[in-house]
C-alpha cells in the first residue's frame, strides 16, 4: 500500500498517526527535565512547549481518525473486543487534555518570575510523566486489538457472529465413530468360536489338527470366557441397535445444545419477554417509545451528528440503515431490526455506549411498538 492509499483507509491512516503522539510524549520527558535543570534556558523551555502543542495536535488527530477507524470495526465481534475498544477510546481521549494542561504550564514558565519558572517547570514534569502512563496503558490496548484480535487487518473484514449455530456434519460423524467402535465389539468376537474348528487346509505340509487347535484354544480363552460368549449367542440384534441410539445420539445433542443456550445466556444480557398483539396496539410513540429514545438514544444519534450514521430523531429516519448493519426498525419484526440488535448486544457494540443498558421493561416497550407497526402515533 502506497502513501497515498494509506490516507483513505481509516485503519491504515490511525495507524501512522498515532505513533506521532508516542514519540512526542517520550521526547518530552527529558526535555522538561532539561529544562527544569536549565531553567535559565528560554530556548529550551520554548522547544518543549512546542514539542508538548504538537503532541496535543496529533493526540486530537489520531482520537479523529481512531473514531473512523472504529466504523471500519465489524459489529460481529465478541463483546470482550469491543470492550476493549471502548477502553483504549476513553484512554486516548485525555491524552489532549493532560498533553494541554502541561502545554499551559511550560507557556507560565517563560514568564522571568524565577519561583513562577520553577513551580509551572515542576507541574509541566509531573503533567508529562501522566501523559507518558496513559499513552503507555491506551498503546498497550491498541497493541492487543491489533496484535491479539486482528482488529484494523484484513483478518477481521469478513468476520463471522460470535454466536454460531453448530454444524449439522458433527453429529453423524459421532453416530459413525461410535456404532463403528460398538459394532467391532459386538460382531468380531462372536465369530472366533467359528474359528475353533477350521476345514483342513490341503496346502499345509504338516495336518492342521496338529498344529492349529492348541494355538486357537489359547486365544480363545485369552479373549472371551464361556459366560461372555454365552451372552453374546443369546443376545438379539434387535437390543443391540436399541442400545447404539442411548449411547450416542442423547448425550452428544445434549451437551451441544445446552453449550450453545449458555453462549447465547452470556451474549444476550436483557431477557426478552412473549410478544402480544393486544399489548402491542397500546403503545404510543409519543407516551411510551420517544421518552425511552430521548433518555437514552437521541445525544448521539440526532439528526446532527449520526453515530454511526443512524439518526433516530424521526420514526422515518429510524427506518433507515446506519453505516454497518440493516434498517434500524423493521416495522412488525423487533428482533430482526439492528437497533434491537445492538441494544440487546447481538451487535456489537451494546448501546447506549458509556451508559447502562436499557432493562426489561424498556426493551419490551420498543419491541412492542416495532411489533405493532412502528407507527408514529
Amino acid at each position: 500500500m502506497n502513501p497515498i492509499e494509506t490516507l483513505f483507509n481509516p485503519s491504515m491512516l490511525h495507524a501512522a498517526i498515532v505513533h506521532m503522539p508516542i514519540v512526542l510524549a517520550m521526547l518530552g520527558v527529558p526535555l522538561i527535565i532539561a529544562s527544569a535543570l536549565f531553567y535559565h534556558n528560554n530556548t529550551l523551555r520554548f522547544m518543549t512547549l512546542l514539542a508538548f502543542i504538537l503532541l496535543a495536535g496529533t493526540a486530537w488527530f489520531a482520537e479523529i481518525s481512531g473514531q473512523r477507524a472504529m466504523e471500519e470495526i465489524p459489529n460481529t465481534l465478541s463483546k470482550e473486543v469491543w470492550d476493549l475498544v471502548e477502553n483504549h477510546e476513553s484512554m486516548a481521549i485525555w491524552i489532549k487534555y493532560v498533553a494541554g494542561i502541561t502545554s499551559l504550564f511550560l507557556l507560565l514558565s517563560l514568564f522571568r518570575h524565577t519561583q513562577l519558572r520553577k513551580g509551572m517547570l515542576l507541574l509541566a514534569a509531573c503533567g508529562s510523566v501522566i501523559t507518558v502512563l496513559i499513552i503507555t496503558f491506551s498503546a498497550h490496548m491498541g497493541g492487543t486489538l491489533v496484535y491479539e484480535y486482528g482488529v484494523g487487518t484484513a483478518l477481521v473484514k469478513t468476520s463471522t457472529p460470535t454466536i454460531t449455530p453448530i454444524p449439522d456434519e458433527q453429529e453423524p460423524e459421532a453416530e459413525v465413530e461410535v456404532e463403528t467402535e460398538i459394532e467391532l465389539d459386538v460382531e468380531i468376537e462372536p465369530e472366533m468360536p467359528a474359528v475353533v474348528e477350521p476345514e483342513p487346509d490341503t496346502t499345509l505340509e504338516a495336518p492342521i489338527d496338529e498344529v492349529v487347535p492348541e494355538i486357537i484354544e489359547e486365544s480363545v480363552e485369552s479373549v472371551i470366557t464361556e459366560e461372555e460368549e454365552t451372552n453374546l449367542e443369546v443376545l438379539p440384534d434387535t437390543e443391540v441397535d436399541n442400545i447404539l441410539p442411548e449411547i450416542t445420539v442423547p448425550e452428544a445433542e445434549d451437551e451441544s445444545s445446552s453449550e450453545v443456550a449458555t453462549e447465547a445466556e452470556d451474549d444476550y444480557s436483557i431477557p426478552i419477554r412473549p410478544l402480544s398483539a393486544d399489548d402491542a396496539v397500546q403503545i404510543s410513540f409519543r407516551q411510551h417509545v420517544w421518552p425511552i429514545i430521548d433518555h437514552h438514544c437521541i445525544s448521539c444519534h440526532d439528526a446532527e451528528y449520526k453515530d454511526g450514521g443512524y439518526d433516530v430523531s424521526t420514526v422515518e429516519t429510524m427506518m433507515l440503515a446506519g453505516n454497518k448493519s440493516g434498517p434500524g426498525v423493521i416495522p412488525g419484526d423487533p428482533d430482526n431490526s439492528a437497533s434491537i440488535k445492538y441494544i440487546r448486544g447481538i451487535l456489537q457494540p451494546q448501546m447506549p455506549r458509556r451508559q447502562e443498558p436499557l432493562n426489561e421493561d424498556e426493551l419490551h416497550i420498543l419491541r412492542l411498538w416495532i411489533y405493532a407497526g412502528a407507527e408514529d402515533n
